[in-house]
């Protein structure tokens, strides 16, 4: 009895692989093996799948330095998480996160990532808690953008909530607490 299907198996190994030669610079062997691996699963599954908005997502974050265009991938998969997960799920909120800081920050259109770190921070806040890891994190991606625009009394209340609740989950000597803490003293 296989416990994978071929299918899983060349979809997670060319995914997999992908993701080494993105973290190596290899944009163009990594751009070759997503699409091939985003083939593979749009075949198997169908193109509006919640592993489809994965592989998209895992493409916009990846290779946004290059010749892709993150923004169409990254709409792409939120469109089809809110239709399959509905608007308020995590995966939603985590691909709002990622358009917002590796695309739209990135492209200097902080308006816009500013809108979209206020939606990712309201969905996780209701589906996650209050004081979940990345309510924290978001918190922080948010105050960050303030920051970077000189908006530090915005971003203060934001780091001092993200901190605490670092702390209340790891600890004051965890490495995230202390990296929030070394980038804003």
């Amino acid at each position: 009895m296989h416990i994978f299907s071929d299918f899983s198996i060349n979809y997670y190994d060319n995914s997999d692989l992908a993701e080494l030669y993105r973290s190596q610079g290899k944009y163009e062997e990594a751009e070759s093996l997503f699409q091939r691996s985003l083939g593979i699963i749009e075949t198997k599954l169908g193109k509006d799948h919640p592993h489809v908005a994965r592989t998209l997502n895992n493409m916009a974050s990846g290779l946004y330095r290059g010749k892709y265009e993150a923004e169409t991938l990254y709409k792409r998969s939120l469109g089809i998480y809110e239709k399959i997960l509905g608007k308020d799920h995590p995966s939603v909120a985590t691909t709002l996160n990622n358009l917002a800081g590796w695309y739209y920050r990135s492209q200097g259109k902080c308006e816009e990532a500013e809108t979209l770190y206020k939606r990712c921070l309201g969905i996780r806040e209701t589906r996650l808690g209050k004081n979940h890891q990345d309510v924290a994190q978001t918190l922080n991606n948010l105050a960050d953008l303030y920051w970077s625009q000189g908006r530090y009394e915005k971003a203060k209340p934001l780091i001092e909530r993200s901190l605490k609740i670092i702390e209340n989950i790891f600890g004051k000597d965890h490495p995230k607490y202390i990296t929030v803490m070394n980038k804003y003293s």
